[in-house]
This record gives C-alpha cells, structure tokens and sequence, in this order.
C-alpha cells in the first residue's frame, strides 16, 4: 500500500491487527454482558445475607469497568496506531486500565484474607459488613492512588514515519519521564507480585485444611457406615426381644388403672417430645452441613478464581519488562510474531471476562438463574 497521508500510514499500520481486533471485540462484547449480568442477578434475584457472596458483585464492577478501559485501549491502538484522539483520553483510559487491574488483585488479596479467617481460623475474628465494605473501599483507593502516576507519565505524542514526512500522534510515555516511569513499573510490579505472593501463602493454608477436613469427612463416613450396619441386626435383636415380652404381659392388661393410663400418656409425650427434639436437631445438622460445604465451595471457587487472574497476569508482566528494556521491541518482530505476541500481551483482559463463567459452574443458583432468564427471553 502507497502511504501518501496519515490516513494511509494509518491504515496500512491497523491492518496488522486485525486478528487482534476481532480478539478485543469479542471479549468486549461477553465481557460487558457477563459481567453485568452478574450485576444484575447478585444484587435483586440473589441478594441475600450469603458471607460467601458479598463479594461477587464488587468483583464484577471492577471487571466491567476494566473490561471497557482496558479493550478501549488495545481497540483504539489497534484502529488507530497513529492517530490517537488526544491526551486526556489517553490519560483517562491508562488511569482507569491500571486501576481496574490492581482493584481485582486487591480485591482477590482482601477475600482470601477473610477465606482464610472462615476455614481456617472459624473462632477467631470474622469480617462482619462493616469490615468488608471498609476492605473494599480501601482496595479501590489503594488501587487509584497507586495509578496517580499514569496521569503524569502517560499523554499523546509525536512519531515520524520512517521515509515519509508525515507525523502521527501515539498515546505513550511523555518525553523526559524515563525514570518516573521506570520507577512507577517497578513499584506497580512489585506491589501486584506481593499481592500474588500474599494470595499463594493464604490459599495454600486454606487448601492444606479444606484437604484434612475432606479426610476426616471420608473418615466419618466409613465409620458411620460401619457402624449403620451393625445397629441394624441389634435392632432386629431388639425388637424381637419387645415383642416376647408385650406378648407375655398382654393377659396383664386388664388389671391396668387409671393411674397406670395416665403413666403411659406421659410417657408416650415424652416420647413425642423427644422425637420432636431429635427431628430439630436433624434438622440443625443438615443446615450446619450446607453451610459447610457451601463454605468450602466457594473457597475452592475463589482459590481458581485467583489462579486464573495469576495466571492472565504474568504473561503481560513479562512483556512490560522487554518493552521497557526495548522500546524498537514491536519494531523488530514479524507479522505473525505481532498477532500472537499482541494477544498474549492482552492476556490480562481475560481475567476481566472469564469470572461469569467460573460463577457459572460453582454456583447452582445463579447458573438457575441465567437459565430462568434465557428461557423467558426465548419465550418472549
């Protein structure tokens, strides 16, 4: 292609990623919807007292809106490689690109925090609302101030063609900001490696007693089972015995009194009220239970959650490093090199669209949920 203007240089650059393009609209689109859907049914069909899902509503926000700063960003680099909108829009999406990112990890480190004090330290102190509306404030503005710094690094710059004279405007680093932002890396780099670091060590202790307390249940079971089998035949025993001895007294029957009678209604309401107590108490169990295994459900649903943003994380991180070693590093690669490079650069936006679908398969009601709204949808 014949590069005359701006227009052309910058079409003939927006060519390249147009795989990456595809990409970022398709994670766009079940970014946004997943996530507001999330939204929608946590807060008014599923809003309850559950502990174990205050939280998934504040993830989601903080997804939705790094979903649509962080595409935003790769769509307009992408569309547009040299004929960026202007400053404030390349200051505005960098702010609200790195605060999302280090929101979610903060917001990841606060819950395996109070997983941490729920399975493994269940009589100690526990995060009641107050303190989980306080750890999340705080997250949130932990995660902007430690963004402030891309106000000032990042704005709209200039870029020569290489044969041409032509000038393009690029959202990048200001000139003589080099060591601010060498600096502001290597601190938002360490701060998101500590948070990681952190999350590792709670949820290894979390699984260690999850994995004891799954074999002591084993345990109990095998038990229970041994013991079912041999009550059995001494019921059978039992009962028998009872029959023998109703039988032999039966000719006695006659000679009862009304005293007698009366012993036998309050014996048989104690008997009522005994039942009625054992019944409650069943009843008590079975709740403690599910409570139970609801915890350690969404502990292991957390623990992957977790997992998947490490692993959407350090990918990115590897090449916020080489660029910063290489500023000519995109400048060297070939075609096909620029298509896979690109989408593992951008891998991080994957940890903004794929916690609907974790929700999803943990979480029996709201996979309910979705499917009661699909149906009336269809039916509509």
């Amino acid at each position: 292609m014949k590069v005359e203007t701006l227009e052309d240089w910058n079409s003939q650059l927006s060519q390249q990623y147009v795989i990456s393009t595809c990409i970022q609209s398709f994670y766009l689109v079940i970014g946004v919807v997943g996530n507001i859907l999330v939204i929608v049914l946590y807060r008014t069909k599923m809003e309850s007292k559950n502990d174990d899902r205050y939280f998934i509503p504040a993830i989601a926000i903080i997804d939705l809106i790094g979903c649509m700063f962080s595409i935003t960003l790769s769509l307009l680099n992408n569309e547009r490689p040299v004929m960026f909108p202007g400053s404030f829009t390349c200051k505005l999406i960098q702010f609200g690109t790195c605060s999302s990112i280090i929101s979610s990890l903060f917001m990841l480190l606060v819950i395996s925090i109070q997983r941490f004090q729920k399975i493994c330290r269940p009589f100690g102190f526990q995060m009641n609302l107050n303190h989980k509306r306080f750890a999340t404030a705080v997250a949130v503005l932990l995660a902007c101030s430690f963004s402030i710094p891309m106000l000032l690094l990042y704005q709209r710059i200039e870029v020569k063609h290489e044969t041409k004279n032509i000038t393009g405007y690029i959202c990048g680093s200001a000139p003589g900001t080099e060591k601010l932002g060498d600096s502001t890396r290597a601190i938002l780099i360490t701060v998101e490696v500590g948070a990681v670091f952190s999350m590792t060590i709670f949820y290894a202790l979390v699984g260690r007693k999850l994995i004891e307390q799954f074999k002591m249940s084993r345990k109990l079971h095998d038990i229970n089972s041994v013991s079912g089998t041999s009550n059995s035949g001494s019921n059978e025993r039992s009962t028998i015995r009872t029959v023998v001895t109703i039988d032999a007294e039966v000719t006695d029957q006659s000679s009862k009194t009304d005293t007698d009678k009366k012993t036998f209604l309050r014996m048989d309401s104690r008997k009522e009220s005994c039942s009625n107590n054992s019944k409650n108490n069943s009843t008590k169990v079975k709740d403690r239970k599910k409570s139970t295994n609801s915890a350690r459900r969404y502990s292991v649903m957390f623990m992957v959650i977790s997992l998947i943003a490490i692993l959407c994380y350090i990918p990115p991180w590897t090449f916020v490093i080489l660029e910063a070693k290489d500023s000519n590093f995109w400048r060297s690669l070939t075609y096909e090199e620029v298509q896979i490079f690109l989408t593992i650069r951008r891998l991080y936006i994957v940890n903004h669209i794929a916690n609907p679908f974790i929700y999803g398969f943990f979480d029996q009601k709201f996979r309910g949920e979705v499917k009661s709204l699909l149906c009336s949808c269809k039916c509509r």
